[in-house]
């Protein structure tokens, strides 16, 4: 959970919401198929909350600067480096336009490809 402080009160943001909007702006992205679970727990959850856009995202950090971890899965035949610097940019803008946060690091692992 990140609580910043302005002039109008205080924001709390969950690391659910965070994990969402990073999880929607990655596959935004051209040549991702998805998010991809990490491990048990991750596809546990995902299972039970039905949400595909958190799976495989970890938020961390405080309200100066978060870093990012992703897990996608791609589309065969596409520029991997193309995707991954995409995928930093459109994440970076999406955090500090809508939550004011800054992104130190956007971690990105491919996990997966489609046809």
């Amino acid at each position: 959970m990140i609580k910043t402080e302005n002039k109008f009160g205080s924001i709390i943001l969950t690391e659910e919401f965070l994990a969402n909007l990073a999880g929607y702006a990655a596959t935004n992205c051209f040549g991702v198929v998805g998010m991809a679970a990490t491990g048990p727990v991750d596809k546990l959850l995902s299972v039970v909350r039905h949400d595909r856009l958190s799976r495989g995202v970890r938020v961390r950090g405080n309200a100066e600067c978060v870093d990012i971890d992703l897990h996608i899965i791609v589309s065969y035949g596409t520029n991997i480096t193309a995707i991954v610097n995409s995928i930093a940019h459109k994440v970076r803008y999406t955090f500090e336009e809508m939550c004011g946060l800054k992104v130190r690091d956007v971690n990105t692992f491919v996990d997966g490809m489609k046809a």
